[in-house]
Parts: structure tokens; C-alpha cells; sequence
């Protein structure tokens, strides 16, 4: 994972680690944001994968949360209808 700022991004590869003002990555906080799409915590915003394995499988949580997504939200469609 590498930061998205040009700076930040300076400062790992010269140093090994982000600027201190940098927001740290939470691997789960991010994990988390990329499988449910209405979540927006700042992760994905400051970091992105930097291989592209890593690129896949966020690929693959995006799929995964927008079809949970709309399957929450047919069953939240069929429960109102029901009433």
C-alpha cells in the first residue's frame, strides 16, 4: 500500500515511512470502506494498492459490497411491500 500524495508518497520511498502528518493506514478500517460503498472512512481517499494483486482483490471487495449492497437492498424492498 502506498499513499496517494505525491509528498507522502517522496517521503516513503526516501525514508520508509509517511510523512508524520500523514493519516496511517488501518488495514482494516480500509478493507472495510472498500467492501461496503456507502462507507466513507478516509482510507481509500490517502492510500491505494500498489500491486496488482492488491488491485484485484480490491476490485473483487467493491463487487462484493455492491452486491450486498442491492441484496440488502431487494430484501429491504420485498419486507416494505410485504406490509
Amino acid at each position: 500500500m502506498v499513499p496517494t500524495s505525491k509528498d507522502a508518497f517522496d517521503s516513503l520511498k526516501a525514508n520508509g515511512q509517511p510523512p508524520q502528518y500523514y493519516p496511517r493506514l488501518s488495514a482494516f478500517i480500509y478493507s472495510l470502506e472498500n467492501t461496503f460503498p456507502l462507507v466513507k472512512l478516509g482510507q481509500v481517499d490517502t492510500w491505494h494498492p500498489h500491486r496488482r494483486l492488491l488491485r484485484w482483490f480490491k476490485w473483487l471487495q467493491n463487487l462484493t459490497g455492491w452486491l450486498l449492497a442491492g441484496l440488502f437492498a431487494a430484501g429491504l424492498a420485498h419486507l416494505v411491500q410485504r406490509l
